[in-house]
């Protein structure tokens, strides 16, 4: 297990979002999920005014990273009925979120919070495109990261219980794995964590593991441990790498 506790992480980012005026939607998204688990009053003020401050800037602010932007929307509607968040994702839903994996999941989730059905299968028709246009079988994904991929075909999955959409994105990691990729960064090294985590997920569920064909003698939680190990030293490293980080290690301690 990574010598990182899932507090520090959080009492990091917490500081750091109550005390600036600027807002990281990755750092708020992970507060707001540690929030929901442990339902401590002090997240959710930190939380609460940190998409006050988001909403008052939304027609500007989310241009720059729109995929980010629209998952924290679209968690915090979950958690808020507050009709400015919701106006706020439709918006973002209704600009697109393009042909990368990352803006495809971020579709995917914000259509599913809002229960837009016509832009929910609008985006599953995008991932399928992505699928057709970058796949190749037992070759991975052309130009594009494994495990981001991955992370959209699981969400992918989840939303809609279609099993070949987990079932590739756990051929494209082993693929991954088999040529021993090397992550560019410690974000990217923290998304494959992740993933890792939600593979090995899946592998503890019977009903899934009846369903699907799964790489036999696979440790995704090893494999996910032992990948946040090797970064641990850089965990606290900025706000935003915390909460990466701390999305991936809440996930694997759901596992234990």
């Amino acid at each position: 297990m990574p010598n990182v506790a899932i507090d520090a992480l959080t009492a990091h980012v917490a500081a750091d979002v109550a005390a600036s005026d600027a807002v990281e939607p990755v750092a708020v998204r992970f507060l707001l999920s540690q929030y929901i688990a442990t339902a401590r009053d002090d997240l959710s003020a930190i939380v609460g005014a940190a998409l006050g401050r988001a909403l008052q800037q939304s027609e500007t602010i989310a241009t720059a990273a729109p995929a980010e932007w629209l998952l924290l929307y679209a968690d915090a509607c979950t958690w808020s009925d507050d009709a400015r968040l919701r106006a706020a994702a439709a918006r973002l839903l209704t600009a697109g979120g393009g042909h990368e994996a990352d803006g495809i999941e971020a579709m995917l989730r914000g259509a599913s919070a809002l229960g837009d059905g016509a832009r929910l299968a609008s985006s599953v028709d995008d991932l399928e495109r992505l699928i057709a246009r970058a796949y190749e079988p037992g070759d991975g994904v052309a130009s594009a990261d494994p495990f981001v991929v991955a992370s959209a075909l699981l969400t992918g999955f989840d939303i809609t219980g279609r099993l070949p959409y987990a079932m590739l994105a756990e051929e494209l990691v082993q693929t991954s794995q088999r040529r021993g990729e090397r992550h560019s960064d410690i974000e990217s090294a923290c998304r494959a964590a992740h993933v890792l985590c939600r593979l090995a997920a899946l592998h503890a569920d019977e009903d899934y593991l009846h369903a699907a064909v799964i790489a036999r003698g696979a440790d995704y939680r090893g494999d996910g441990a032992r990948l946040l190990d090797a970064y641990a030293p850089h965990a606290l490293e900025t706000p935003r790498i915390a909460a990466r980080y701390g999305f991936a290690l809440a996930h694997l301690l759901a596992l234990h």
